[in-house]
């Protein structure tokens, strides 16, 4: 007798097996639809239920619900799905299982986040600039232009009239936010020069918006107008005032000149410049030269590399780097606004710093110092968005590190072209 002929399972089939693997060999199942936040499965909080036609799976949490038709399986790897649905109107999706434990997988989370973060930005640019259409909206990366896939971006146009827009989706790129908005807003103007750039538009996680708004007050008004909008996963964005964010949160430790013990490149270039801080500005004081300042209360990125004074009482803050650095200005800026902030309220002198210095009462100067090859092509084009009340000079170095710096070229770096805000 003939064995039975074996009939290969159906789309719908196909999908549930598939599924039904994943979900009994993953250690933390997650499912994603593209622009939503990912849920974590667990089996209280989803229902799978088969028919003919479809999988209707059913998943939820404390805030939402998600119910879709499955259809097929569009594509299967190691611990991942793609997933095909439908919609009662026709429409077509997708959504993605997998095993967020997996080490291969990390890709995928990065890739989840870009879905939900670009989505995000659509929406809510559609609320808070009507009117405006949407350009050049992306999650992709632009090594060529330094420009981050961690980071939304897009385009606003309305008649000549146009903004730059960006999002972090989360705190951790809330604290690179400003300087890839700037590139993309200077990347923008290169490319259409016709348009009037009017500003930057930047959208980040409620919570997180304080650093951003101390920052976009030190910005060239003269270059762009800058608006920023904190968010929440549920409840939309509000605009924040610049003009009433809050003070600057920083705290200034007793003077101290006892160096801190570290082994790292920056360390080398740091103590070299401080035992000879001259030849890279013969204008300053010798000493004292104080390293690692205390700026901001147990953290570690509100430490000044060093901070010294020209020889009229004018602070000089000294920010270094032994490799390239994107973020290299940005963390200048940050330096800035607290060493001010502590100037204003004669702070430095009621702490013991300076000693027998009258300390002038005109804003700090900054000089970023690095090996004359290690500046990053994006330097120039950040630090030029600074107000033009803030003077920055770049000190190219020689290669060794631990010798007495040789400065094999300084420039003065000037605020951008000045175009008009209308």
């Amino acid at each position: 007798m003939a064995a039975p002929a074996y009939a290969a399972p159906g789309p719908v089939e196909l999908a549930a097996r598939s599924i039904e693997t994943l979900l009994a060999s993953a250690r933390q199942p997650v499912l994603v639809e593209p622009g939503e936040p990912a849920f974590a499965l667990d089996p209280e909080h989803f229902h799978i239920e088969r028919s003919t036609r479809w999988l209707r799976l059913e998943v939820w949490d404390e805030h939402r619900v998600l119910n879709r038709r499955i259809t097929a399986l569009r594509t299967a790897g190691p611990g991942k799905l793609t997933l095909e649905t439908a919609t009662l109107g026709g429409r077509h999706g997708q959504l993605l299982l997998y095993d967020e434990a997996r080490p291969q997988n990390q890709a995928l989370n990065r890739k989840a986040a870009q879905w939900t973060g670009a989505t995000l930005l659509e929406r809510l640019l559609a609320r808070h600039f009507p009117g405006y259409t949407r350009h050049r909206l992306s999650a992709g990366a632009d090594l060529e232009h330094s420009l981050s896939p961690a980071f939304p971006r897009a385009c606003l146009v309305r008649g000549r009239e146009a903004w730059a827009a960006m999002l972090a989706p989360g705190e951790p790129e809330a604290a690179r936010l400003v300087s890839f908005a700037l590139i993309w807003h200077h990347y923008l103007r290169t490319q259409m020069p016709h348009l009037a750039w009017k500003g930057i538009a930047l959208f980040l996680p409620e919570g997180t918006e304080r650093q951003t708004a101390l920052r976009l007050r030190h910005l060239n008004p003269q270059i762009a107008q800058y608006r920023l909008f904190a968010f929440t996963e549920l409840q939309g964005a509000h605009e924040i005032d610049l003009t009433d964010a809050g003070n600057v949160l920083t705290t200034l430790a007793a003077a101290s000149t006892t160096p801190k013990p570290r082994l790292d490149p920056e360390a080398l270039l740091e103590w070299s410049l401080q035992q000879h801080v001259q030849n890279l500005d013969a204008r300053l004081h010798a000493a004292p030269v104080y390293s690692q300042v205390q700026g901001l209360t147990g953290s570690q990125e509100g430490l000044f590399d060093l901070l010294a004074a020209d020889l009229d009482g004018r602070l000089t803050i000294l920010e270094l780097k032994a490799t390239e650095n994107l973020h290299l200005p940005i963390q200048a800026l940050d330096y800035y606004i607290r060493t001010r902030w502590h100037l204003d309220r004669n702070e430095f002198t009621r702490q013991g710093y300076f000693p027998g210095i009258a300390l002038s009462p005109r804003p700090p100067r900054i000089l970023l110092a690095a090996p004359a090859h290690r500046f990053h092509s994006t330097t120039e084009i950040i630090a030029g968005y600074f107000h033009p009340d803030i003077e920055v000079d770049m000190v190219g170095l020689g290669r060794d590190l631990a010798a007495p710096p040789k400065v094999l070229f300084r420039r003065r770096l000037l605020p951008g072209p000045a175009e008009s805000v209308r």
